[in-house]
């Protein structure tokens, strides 16, 4: 199943999963410029938004890779997933920069010459 990001038309409902925590699922994003580097400031704060807008789709949550032991707890509790369940993509260059900057993630700031 494909994912969106609400634009300008909403997303259609996702399924109710019944074994979340049985399958893990893997998600790659690439990210490529027609010119120069990608890896500038510019073009990572670009990416960063672009993360952002996705990660907290409210759709994001019906398809993320879930906390261990995430799933029972959810059904537990009667309530609905949300992105706090979701593992973080601690492999994203995006999370990379920002971590290595020290700078919030969520803000998604122009990162400073020297972290690129």
């Amino acid at each position: 199943r494909v994912d969106c990001v609400q634009a300008p038309e909403p997303c259609p409902p996702v399924e109710e999963r019944s074994i979340a925590d049985v399958f893990s699922l893997g998600l790659v994003v690439l990210y490529q410029s027609k010119s120069g580097p990608m890896l500038t400031p510019e073009r990572l704060q670009t990416a960063c938004k672009v993360e952002r807008l996705f990660f907290n789709s409210p759709s994001y949550p019906g398809v993320c890779t879930l906390m261990p032991g995430r799933a029972a707890a959810v059904q537990s509790l009667g309530r609905q997933f949300n992105s706090s369940d979701c593992q973080p993509q601690t492999r994203s260059i995006v999370t990379l920069a920002y971590s290595e900057a020290g700078m919030d993630q969520l803000q998604c700031e122009l990162l400073p010459t020297t972290t690129v």
